[in-house]
């Protein structure tokens, strides 16, 4: 009897902490997604940033690079499976965003 509750028990756990993850996993990307889509053509570095920190399950890192910067979005809530690259030029205005 200790045995099958045992068993109901962890796998009622098991199945909770599976629906759990699968929600952060869908949440993070959707949040990715929604926020690459306002990044367009000629939006500020400043609102890029402004943005990005309202995300709460996301992080963002800047490369820079000879012709500007570079911001990458990615969450380690999905493993990195979707990221947001958002190039910036030189004057601080974004030329492209694309989901990756």
């Amino acid at each position: 009897m200790n045995n099958l509750l045992f068993k109901t028990v962890f796998g009622a756990a098991l199945f909770a902490a599976a629906l759990i993850t699968a929600f952060i996993w869908i949440e993070a990307r959707k949040e990715i997604v929604f926020l690459c889509g306002n990044f367009t053509e000629g939006i500020t570095e400043q609102s890029v940033r402004r943005q990005l920190d309202t995300g709460n399950f996301l992080r963002y890192r800047t490369e820079n690079l000879p012709a500007g910067k570079q911001i990458i979005a990615d969450s380690w809530y999905n493993l990195s499976t979707c990221k947001c690259t958002v190039d910036i030029d030189t004057m601080g205005q974004v030329v492209e965003s694309r989901l990756d």
